[in-house]
This record gives structure tokens, C-alpha cells and sequence, in this order.
């Protein structure tokens, strides 16, 4: 993975010297001056969008967005938005707050979480995938020697450290193509300071000349939000504004061909009190207003939600600030959450039985699916994207939750859909209920459905290469002694369960079971590890005719949760990798399959810092070659990922928090 302060490092540290009206530092830090031209205050044109504007009108208020949320750190201020198109202001006293507070916020009090109401709904107007911010410094302050406090090149190593935090991962929630953005680049205008009490117009009619003098980005060709950061002590012709973004019509020129076309330019503009906190706590949240609702179309809050009118945003209704990569910046809402967050890469919690885990062939480089039963009813769907620089978790997607609670839980994505469903199988009480997923575009959760009873414990289920379509094959402790095998006829329209299949039952009761096809046999055993009485058990099956459960074997003892096993790429053949819960912290075992006796390693401690785990799942992953282990485990009411490098050092990582 690339380090994206790399690329736009030059730009960033070049302004730290004296440039001249008009330069533009590019992405790759060089410095091109281009001819600045004197312009009318008049734009030529350029028509506001919204409510039929004229030329030569102003831009009203239904374009713009005034932040009442963005107040100073540790500053009393009135504040006020407006609304409709009259520019009333309602003005409000704000609080004091401390510049670093907690990441997360309920509203008003309300329950957060899964299954919480969602207060903010997508209107379907545009918004900015991967915007690339263009910062503009306007003012004759940002050329001197020496700079500024805080200079810009301070600013610009903010924003690309904000940029490349976890911060903008929980947009995505709101329409799945946002959530990303880049430092386009870093523009100093100096051959003129904004009036003290500007305007927009202002900032329009300086932005109109340095599009039409080439010295910006053309958005005709590229998602750009222009930011505009004003000098120390310069304030708007609101005082109580301290930011805001809004767009405008510009007629833009094909390069060559001498003919405009109308695009909208999004932009923002952050006041300065000389603080490099507050100016990266104002810019944060007009990042990602700008992201989720440039026009004021797209995510909007419902009725009610914000006591200002106009446009209502996630950013409005939260007043916190946390501090990601060193960088201050402001909470905002998240329906999944029920709260106004920072986001720090965890997810909401809490959770309780034990975590299945995939690697899907959902995205590019496979996402991570993750299900784990919910302490109150119901089980919770989590994904971390994998295509997604940060690896940012995402959910709780809560489903299930009218049948009740569950107390264990197996999946795998199938081979039904595309590019494949998940299947669910959980634990309820002693009943066996089954859920699936479609793979899209709808990605609803569908049942439950009982399949047996009398079972306990945690089961396991995954789809074999039995059967032209690949059978579903079960397994899961008997209520009583031993374990139930079932497994699903998937050639069969109906779609059948067979009878339980017993075994085991000299283990007498069995706490957990971990199931894997493996490469012996045709067209593979089934191999099955069992905790029972904290002694690790393994059994296998053959491919056939005889179908007959081998075992138990005695691999380990002194295990105090449930095991997961499967069959690495890591060898010849592949070895047999197991993890499981010890009294403090976790153990790894593995099984050398190119040795003909097949032996187990001791047990491989790791994790000791966490004390107790309770439970846990482990995949293979395409992350490093042959591919890094990837254990998810629950401590307390918490998921934790812990990784283990593909070598040399084949060392453990973690713990690394999913849930807070």
C-alpha cells in the first residue's frame, strides 16, 4: 500500500516560501506560474443555480449553507442559519467545549446502535465521490516571510493527514460511492486580501478569475472542492458564520474548441482565528458536508432534526471535536450508530456469542464479512472494506432481531448469486435457524428458518464440493452428548436437510465444533475439530462410499473457548491451522501435512496482553503471499482482529479494535 502523504508532500512544504499571485502548486510539487488577470466584480457568464437566478444575481440563500455547528474551540459565539430565501438568521447561544472530546455523542439522549431510526435520509441529490479539495489561501498574509501561524503549509499537512485517517470512513453509510478524498493541490492568491466582512459573492468573483485564468483545476474534467481558507482575523459579513459551502454555475471551457459548458463548482471557505485547531475543526466539517451534500439535495436530515431551516446536514446536529493523526476536527452524525461520531476506525458495539468471519468476493480485493449474535435480540452484520485504504469497518446491519436472541453463529458466502450470498446458520435456545443474503442490489437478509433442534454450542457450516452444486454440509454440538451432523441436497430443487447424523458421543457434552473440506481424498474429507471439557478433539470424514466419522483423537487441553480451524496455503500440501482461547490470552497450533506423521505443534501463545478471550474466528486472507491468518475474537463485549504475517517473521499482530 502506498503512503499518500508521499504524493503530496511537495506540494504541501513548497508553500512554505514565498509564491507570487497565480503560481499552483501541483500534486507532484512543482511550481508553475501562470499570468494573473484583473477581472470585473461583475461575473460574465456565471448564473447561480437554484430558483431561476439571473446573471447578475446574487447567490441566495436556498445555495447556502451557514454553519452554526462550527464553532470556535473554547469561545462563546452567537450563531445563527438561514432560512429560505428571506436570509433570516436565528441566532443561539453556543457552549464552551474543550478542542478534544469523546468520539462519540449521542443526540439528545436517544438509544444509538443497531436498529436505531435513522434522522437523516438521501434525497438523491448529487454528491462528491472521491473529492480532490484544492485549497485556495486568499490574502497577501499567506506570501510573507516569515509565515503565518498557522502557515498553509501547516494547513495543507493537516488536511492530508485528516484526509488519511479513518475520518471520512462512516460517509459511506449514506450512499456507498463516497467517503474518500484526496489534496488535489495548493493554490496561493496574494495579490489581493478578501474585505473584511466578505461575502460569497466575493469569494465567487475570486475564484471566477482564477478558474478563467487557468491558475485552478477545470471541474469539467475532475470532482473538485475548492477550499478556500481566508487570513487571521478576517471574518464574514455574518459574524456569527465561521464556515460554509455552497456551489455556483460556471461556464467552463473546452480546452481547443472555444465552447463553455455549464458545470456547478463546489466550494467552501473557513475563517481563521489563527489556531491551526480551529481552522481543521471548521474545514473537517465542511468536508464532509460538502461530500454528502453539496447542493443541497442529497443527505438531509428528516423533520425535525435541526432546529435551524434551510439546509440540514450531518455536521449540524453535533457540537464535539476529536483528534485523528494529530489533527482536530468536528464529530458528525451516524444513523448506524445512532450518534454524532469521530470516526477512529471501530464500529459500534456491544456484542456477545461468538464471531463467523469471511473473506467475500465482494469489491475489488474481497471485503471482510463479519456476524456475531447482539447482546438483546437479534444478530449484527459487519463488513470492512478492504478496497478502502484505511480498512474501515462498517455496520452494525442489524437482522433477526423479531425471533429473538442467539447465542452462536457459522457463515460462508455461497456460490448462489453473484458474486455470492451469505448463508447464515445461528443458534437459538436448542433450535437451528438458517438465514441468507442476496448478493444484490437489494442485500436483504432473509428469514430465519428452523432447520433442527436440540443442538447447543457453536455450530459450523460450510459448502462443500460434493454434488454438482455444492452441498451444504452442518455440524453442531447435540444438546446432550456428542455432535449432529445435517447436511442440504443443493441439486435438489426443495432443497432438502437431511436427518441428523450423530457421532462423537463418547466426548459426552461438546461445547464448539470448527469444520473445513480439505484436500485429502476425492472430492475432500471433512475434518472437524471439537472442545469438549477444555480438551481439543479432532475427527474426519472420508470422501466416500463409506462417508464414516474417524475420531476422536486428543490434540490439546487447557482451551477455554471455542476453536476454529482451517487449511492454509502454507506448504505443499497446506497445513492444518488452528487457534483457540487459552486461560490468558490465545494459542495457535498447526498441523504439517508434508510430513507423512502429520504433526501438531505445540501451542504457539500470542495475544497474552488481552487476558480472557471468549470466542473467536479465523480466516486465510489475500493479504500478503501465500496469505496472512486473520483471527476475530470477542473479549467481553468487544471484536478485536489480530493478524499474523505470511513471513518471514510469521509474527502476531493485534489487538487491533473493531467495536468500541
Amino acid at each position: 500500500m502506498s503512503d499518500p502523504n508521499k504524493k503530496n508532500k511537495g506540494a504541501v512544504e513548497a508553500t512554505a516560501r514565498k509564491i507570487e499571485t497565480g503560481k499552483q502548486l501541483g500534486i507532484g510539487g512543482g511550481v508553475h506560474s501562470r499570468l494573473t488577470l484583473d477581472y470585473p466584480s461583475v461575473r460574465r457568464g456565471v448564473t447561480p443555480l437554484g430558483r431561476g437566478a439571473r446573471v447578475a444575481a446574487r447567490v441566495t440563500s436556498p445555495m447556502r449553507k451557514g454553519k452554526a455547528a462550527v464553532e470556535m474551540p473554547v469561545r462563546k459565539a452567537q450563531v445563527g442559519k438561514h432560512i429560505g430565501t428571506g436570509g433570516v438568521v436565528h441566532s443561539r447561544t453556543t457552549m464552551d467545549y474543550s478542542p478534544v472530546q469523546r468520539a462519540v455523542q449521542p443526540l439528545g439522549g436517544g438509544a444509538g446502535g443497531a436498529g436505531a431510526a435513522a434522522k437523516f435520509h438521501d434525497n438523491g441529490g448529487p454528491v462528491l465521490p472521491n473529492a480532490r479539495v484544492q485549497l485556495v489561501f486568499w490574502g497577501r498574509s499567506w506570501g510573507n516571510t516569515p509565515a503565518p501561524t498557522p502557515s498553509a503549509t501547516q494547513v495543507g499537512t493537516a488536511l492530508i493527514n485528516m484526509i488519511n485517517s479513518p475520518y471520512l470512513s462512516a460517509l459511506s453509510q449514506y450512499r456507498s460511492n463516497i467517503g474518500q478524498a484526496s489534496l488535489r493541490g495548493t493554490t496561493l492568491f496574494t495579490n489581493s486580501n478578501p474585505p473584511n466582512s466578505f461575502t460569497d459573492q466575493n469569494v465567487i468573483n475570486m475564484l471566477i478569475g482564477l478558474l478563467n485564468n487557468g491558475s485552478l483545476p477545470n471541474p469539467l474534467f475532475e470532482t473538485v472542492l475548492y477550499m478556500v481558507i481566508m487570513p487571521q482575523g478576517v471574518a464574514s459579513s455574518n459574524a456569527s458564520f465561521v464556515g460554509e459551502h455552497t456551489f455556483f454555475s460556471y461556464n467552463a471551457q473546452l480546452p481547443g474548441l472555444g465552447i463553455r459548458i455549464p458545470v456547478p463548482v463546489h466550494f467552501a471557505w473557513v475563517t481563521n482565528n489563527g489556531t491551526l485547531d480551529s481552522v481543521t475543526t471548521i474545514a473537517s466539517h465542511e468536508l464532509v458536508e460538502s461530500i454528502t451534500d453539496p447542493e443541497g439535495s442529497a443527505i438531509l436530515g428528516n423533520a425535525g432534526v435541526c432546529s435551524q431551516g434551510g439546509w440540514c446536514e450531518i455536521g449540524d446536529v453535533c457540537y464535539t471535536t476529536g483528534r485523528l493523526n494529530g489533527v482536530a476536527v468536528q464529530s458528525y452524525w451516524s444513523d448506524i450508530d445512532g450518534a454524532c461520531i469521530v470516526p477512529d476506525g471501530m464500529v459500534a458495539g456491544p456484542v456477545m456469542g461468538n464471531p463467523a468471519m469471511v473473506q467475500s468476493r465482494f469489491g475489488r480485493k474481497g471485503n471482510f464479512e463479519l456476524v456475531v449474535p447482539l447482546p438483546a435480540n437479534g444478530l449484527a452484520h459487519y463488513w470492512r472494506n478492504n478496497d478502502d485504504p484505511f480498512l474501515a469497518w462498517h455496520g452494525p446491519y442489524a437482522f433477526g432481531a423479531r425471533s429473538g436472541q442467539y447465542s452462536a453463529v457459522t457463515m460462508i458466502e455461497s456460490n448462489y448469486g453473484s458474486p455470492g450470498n451469505l448463508e447464515v446458520v445461528a443458534i437459538q435456545g436448542s433450535n437451528l435457524i438458517f438465514f441468507w443474503r442476496d448478493s444484490g442490489p437489494a442485500f436483504n437478509w432473509n428469514g430465519p428458518f428452523r432447520i433442527g433442534s436440540g443442538v447447543a454450542g457453536v455450530p459450523a457450516l460450510i459448502q462443500s464440493r460434493f454434488g454438482h452444486q455444492g452441498n451444504f454440509e452442518l455440524a453442531m454440538p447435540d444438546s446432550r452428548a456428542g455432535i449432529k451432523f445435517y447436511w442440504r441436497n443443493n441439486d435438489l430443487a426443495s432443497k432438502p436437510w437431511s436427518a441428523p447424523i450423530m457421532f462423537g458421543k463418547s466426548l459426552g457434552r461438546v461445547d464448539a465444533v470448527s469444520m473445513i473440506q480439505s484436500n485429502y481424498g476425492n472430492p475432500g474429507n471433512l475434518e472437524l475439530m471439537a472442545l469438549a471439557s477444555g480438551n481439543l478433539y479432532f475427527f474426519w470424514r472420508d470422501s466416500g462410499p463409506a462417508f464414516h466419522w474417524q475420531g476422536p483423537f486428543h490434540i490439546a487441553s487447557g482451551v477455554s473457548g471455542d476453536v476454529a480451524l482451517i487449511q492454509s496455503r502454507f506448504g505443499h500440501k497446506g497445513n492444518f491451522e488452528m487457534v483457540a482461547p487459552l486461560a490468558n490470552g490465545l494459542a495457535h497450533y498447526w498441523r504439517n501435512n508434508d510430513n507423512p506423521s502429520m504433526p501438531w505443534s505445540p501451542p504457539i501463545p500470542f495475544a497474552t496482553g488481552v487476558g480472557h478471550v471468549d470466542s473467536l474466528t479465523m480466516i486465510q486472507s489475500n493479504f500478503g503471499s501465500p496469505g496472512n491468518l486473520e483471527v476475530e475474537a470477542r473479549i467481553g463485549s468487544r471484536l478485536a482482529l489480530f493478524w499474523r504475517d505470511s513471513g518471514p517473521a510469521l509474527h502476531w499482530n493485534g489487538p487491533i479494535w473493531t467495536t468500541r
